[in-house]
């Protein structure tokens, strides 16, 4: 789905701090930085959580930036879990953030601890769009 200059894989759930869920199958999920995120800038680091990590949603999993702007992004887990495996490819190469957010750019592969949370992600097309457009209104004021 395409909102503005934005891009939304409708197989795909988000959370309201710009991240995506992919469920597979087992009760896992892959998680990834959205199309809105990645466009907020070039992102040159990103530190991931370490593989084995039990995280409640909402604490601070990731967290990426650019050195040179001195900036950073940290990122609360969208979903509880325990993490799998982590996206190495990233620490050695960032730009995959900025230039394939939705395939090579993941960021992490959990278990999930409590699938009940799905609830508190966004994933109808109507609703997507108006929080997109929300965001959008928010950062143009």
């Amino acid at each position: 789905m395409n909102i503005r200059d934005y891009v939304f894989p409708e197989n795909l759930y988000y959370s309201p701090e710009h991240l995506w869920v992919k469920f597979e199958k087992n009760n896992t999920a892959l998680i990834g930085i959205d199309n809105y995120l990645q466009k907020i800038g070039d992102f040159d680091f990103v530190e991931l959580p370490f593989e084995e990590e039990r995280y409640l949603r909402g604490e601070i999993f990731c967290v990426m930036g650019n050195d040179d702007e001195e900036w950073d992004e940290e990122l609360p887990i969208p979903l509880s879990g325990v993490i799998l495996e982590v996206n190495e490819e990233l620490e050695i190469d960032p730009e995959l953030l900025n230039n394939n957010c939705y395939t090579l750019g993941w960021l992490a592969k959990i278990a999930l601890t409590n699938p009940e949370e799905i609830k508190y992600l966004l994933h109808k097309k109507n609703e997507i769009k108006n929080w997109i457009m929300a965001e959008i209104s928010k950062h143009n004021d």
